[in-house]
């Protein structure tokens, strides 16, 4: 997958809770696997800025596309957990039905400015940043 696939997934597994349905961007590859954000179309007893692109200082870190931009509805990118994506998992379950890549993707300069917004996110793990701050500079 590239960077800025959007794909959504009927038994995401968050951390420390169960599945559920999400929709997710990726980010950049991993190894062989891929490091990924969810979204929400909630703004969450108003945590979330309706500001249009980065929101690194809301409580709960953002980059918030407005309807019509990209989706259909006001969309944010939590940039409060970065997720590694596992190939073998995500093979499964496109085989099986349970994960749907969309066709319609986000376009590098999108993607940049979402990178840029996440590696000022003080909640993502640091290791985790340094790897898209490597592959930032490769964009």
């Amino acid at each position: 997958m590239d960077c800025g696939t959007i794909f959504y997934d009927q038994a995401f597994q968050f951390t420390g809770g169960p599945e559920g349905k999400k929709l997710a961007v990726v980010l950049c590859e991993y190894g062989k696997d891929h490091l990924i954000v969810k979204t929400t179309t909630s703004q969450v007893h108003s945590v979330k800025s309706n500001t249009p692109g980065c929101n690194a200082k809301d409580e709960q870190p953002n980059f918030f596309i407005p309807k019509g931009t990209w989706f259909d509805v006001p969309t944010w990118i939590e940039l409060d957990e970065v997720f590694e994506h596992v190939s073998y998992v995500h093979d499964a379950k496109t085989k099986d039905g349970t994960l749907i890549v969309q066709r319609k993707k986000l376009d590098l300069e999108m993607m940049k400015q979402i990178i840029d917004c996440a590696l000022l996110s003080d909640l993502i793990d640091g290791f985790l940043l340094d790897h898209l701050r490597m592959m930032r500079a490769k964009m």
